[in-house]
């Protein structure tokens, strides 16, 4: 008898060996149904609906272990190929959409690649959403470093509060939809740390940690 046809939909095949040890992802015939991702193909031939296939590819993986959910899983690295690849029809709109969650139980589709567009990721695993942190968000975290520099006498009082009243000004511009006002408050911090970074009273790592930081809301700022 004659055994039934591998069909695949919406799956990552990667990472197989044979039982001697020799590496191979895939042998026989498989039917694709669309969106699979299949690191290498060697000794396996794909016949149906190859839509949104990628193959010969390293779908970077985690390791197998506890992601959340009753079973193991591969988490999906940052940067995966598999993110946001998967069929982008809705859960359960077509017989070879993705499921309405992951086998953890996170709710598909899900902006994984943070391109404002949720989709599907390929395989059994959904990265989920990431945060967008706002300008405002930023700046109160810079504030609460500048304190911890305060509060371990890094800084003194004055300083600490020559620094901070920079960036409440930023946030208040920010507030006000000044996003130019804001920056420049942002550039006057910057200046304020280099000062002190070249006087010796914040260290090189400290200082630039604190520059670092603000420059990255002036890049979120900026058009």
């Amino acid at each position: 008898a004659g055994s039934a046809p591998t069909v695949l939909q919406n799956t990552i095949l990667a990472g197989n060996t044979t039982v001697n040890g020799t590496a191979a992802d895939c042998s026989g015939s498989i039917t694709s149904q669309g969106y699979n991702l299949i690191g290498s193909t060697r000794g396996c031939t794909i016949s149906g609906d190859i839509t949104g296939n990628i193959l010969n590819v390293d779908p970077q993986l985690g390791p197998l272990q506890d992601n959340g959910g009753p079973t193991r899983t591969h988490a999906l690295l940052p940067g995966s190929p598999a993110i946001d690849a998967g069929n982008p029809a809705g859960p359960g709109s077509s017989g070879a959409s993705c499921a309405a969650t992951d086998q953890r139980g996170v709710a598909r589709p899900q902006d994984g690649d943070g391109d404002t567009l949720a989709r599907c990721d390929i395989g059994a695993y959904e990265v989920e959403a990431r945060k967008q942190v706002t300008p405002q968000e930023r700046i109160g975290a810079l504030k609460t470093e500048v304190q911890h520099l305060v509060a371990q006498r890094v800084l003194n009082r004055g300083q600490g509060q020559a620094l901070s009243s920079k960036l409440n000004a930023a946030l208040h511009k920010l507030n006000q939809g000044k996003a130019t006002p804001a920056v420049n408050q942002l550039h006057a911090f910057v200046k304020q740390a280099e000062a002190y970074k070249h006087n010796k009273i914040l260290s090189m790592g400290q200082a630039q940690a604190l520059i670092n930081a603000a420059n990255t809301i002036i890049g979120q700022l900026r058009p």
